[in-house]
């Protein structure tokens, strides 16, 4: 079963790829919806990421910085904004 946050991740990052956001590189993008189609996300996974098309290292680095720059930029409030 998928957990919720990694819905709402992939939910967003596919309207990225979409709205070409400056927030979230292509690869990053791409590599999160990859691991989610492939069972990355779902309890337990169903892959790792060495069954995925990149590098474990790599893919994980992606991983990272796509979600961490998702929750950044689209659930932290700023209290600068305010």
């Amino acid at each position: 079963m998928l957990n919720a946050a990694a819905t709402v991740v992939i939910g967003v990052c596919r309207q990225i790829l979409y709205s070409k956001s400056p927030f979230i590189s292509e690869r990053q993008c791409k590599a999160l919806v990859e691991a989610y189609e492939h069972g990355y996300y779902t309890i337990p996974r169903e892959i790792d990421g060495s069954n995925l098309a990149t590098s474990h290292q790599v893919l994980g680095k992606r991983l990272r910085r796509g979600v961490s720059n998702l929750i950044e930029n689209t659930l932290v409030v700023d209290d600068e904004a305010k």
